[in-house]
């Protein structure tokens, strides 16, 4: 996306401005003589900002740099120390570096519990209310289970009616791609 601004705005823009310039400042004839020289704008590095971003924010990360010390780094005004204090601190990982560190817990060891996690010591209610949902499921299960079997049964087993193991269904979905009856 920022190629296709910088290919679809900025440079346009950039080769107009060369132009102008060309035509009149540094033209020989009305400006300034740049003999060999030619007039040509530096082109925006994409790629260096990326790289300069990633590299700002590894070193934050890592305790290398402080948050305004890398946004002095990558161009900008460092932020007003006396209302935002924290940028000036250097931080590991997020954690202010001198700070005692974070319980382990959550994924991977690191940080807070999962949202919902009993506190250690406490106990856990859970479990109780959860095996009544499920023993509530399973109810309803076996009794749909049970209806579906009395049914199968008084089915297949009415009196004066044999099972024919060749019937078949006929849908009503047409006649297939060779015109006989489609069979489910």
């Amino acid at each position: 996306m920022l190629n296709s601004y910088k290919f679809g705005a900025i440079e346009p823009i950039q080769n107009v401005i060369e132009d102008r310039l060309r035509a009149t400042l540094f033209n020989p004839e009305v400006g300034i003589k740049t003999e060999d020289f030619r007039l040509t704008l530096a082109d925006l590095e994409l790629d260096d900002l990326s790289r300069e971003l990633e590299e700002a924010a590894k070193s934050v990360e890592s305790g290398i740099r402080t948050p305004n010390q890398a946004r002095e780094h990558i161009g900008e005004e460092p932020a007003d120390s006396t209302k935002h204090p924290e940028m000036d601190v250097y931080y590991f990982r997020g954690q202010k570096l001198g700070a005692e560190p974070q319980p382990p817990g959550g994924f991977g060891g690191f940080g807070s519990p999962p949202p919902g996690a009993v506190p250690p010591g406490e106990e856990d209610t859970a479990p109780a209310e959860n095996q009544k949902h499920v023993d509530k499921v399973l109810d309803i299960i076996a009794s749909f289970e049970a209806t579906l079997k009395d049914a199968l049964k008084d089915d297949d087993m009415s009196p004066g009616r044999k099972k024919s193991p060749g019937v078949v269904a006929v849908t009503s979905a047409g006649p297939a791609k060779d015109d006989k009856p489609n069979i489910a």
